[in-house]
């Protein structure tokens, strides 16, 4: 789902230890003491999500001094084909290790963390574990808090659909209700009601279902 003004970006395959092989796609040439700002996404999105943001006009003046490096994580990307069946998506406590491997293969000494949602749990983690390497966060909709006993049943009942039948209307209003809360009447009700029928058309057309499924467990976890 690509967004319009996007800056042309590089795409590279990184395999590490921890998770495998990552699609990383850079926006800017990596030079020293240029800024990076290095995003991770939510479930049901990939780093098409930060297209319209990075691409947006107010935000020429930090496309011009900073570069952006986006991830998208195992099997989340558009039309990417099913994971194997003997493939287990990597617990997220593992995840900051394989984003370290990235850094490590671009040669990235320091990063600015940009992510929201499941994105914003796994870089706070980074965070923690890596706090050398990171001058700054931006974490948005972050939360740490295990599934309480009603969401880890929810979470088994979209699983299992997910697995059965593809996206359907329950786990699309699951990761709607995860994403963007209760759509209450705000002064920008036809932007949000344009995000999120955004983020459906993704959901039904552009994410494998059964590769969301794995990051979702291994979220809920």
């Amino acid at each position: 789902m690509a967004g319009l003004g996007m800056a042309a970006e590089k795409h590279t395959q990184v395999n590490t230890n921890a998770c495998g092989m990552l699609n990383v796609y850079v926006q800017g040439t990596i030079v020293p003491l240029k800024p990076v700002f290095m995003t991770v996404h939510d479930l049901g999105c990939n780093h098409y999500q930060y297209e319209d943001f990075v691409g947006h006009s107010k935000m020429l003046p930090i496309m011009q001094r900073a570069v952006w490096l986006h991830i998208d994580l195992p099997g989340q990307g558009d039309g990417e084909e099913e994971l194997p069946s003997s493939y287990v998506f990597p617990p997220i406590s593992k995840l900051p290790e394989a984003i370290k491997e990235v850094l490590d293969h671009f040669k990235i000494k320091q990063v600015v963390l940009f992510g929201e949602g499941a994105g914003a749990n796994i870089l706070a983690r980074f965070a923690i574990m890596y706090d050398d390497l990171v001058l700054g966060a931006i974490l948005i909709h972050c939360t740490g808090a295990p599934a309480s006993f009603a969401e880890a049943i929810k979470d088994k009942l979209i699983n299992w659909k997910l697995n059965m039948s593809g996206m359907n209307a329950a786990t699309e209003s699951f990761l709607i209700l995860h994403r963007f809360g209760p759509i209450l009447e705000t002064e920008s009700e036809i932007e949000l009601k344009n995000a999120v029928e955004n983020f459906r058309q993704n959901l039904r057309h552009s994410i494998n279902p059964k590769n969301l499924n794995k990051f979702i467990t291994s979220y809920m976890q």
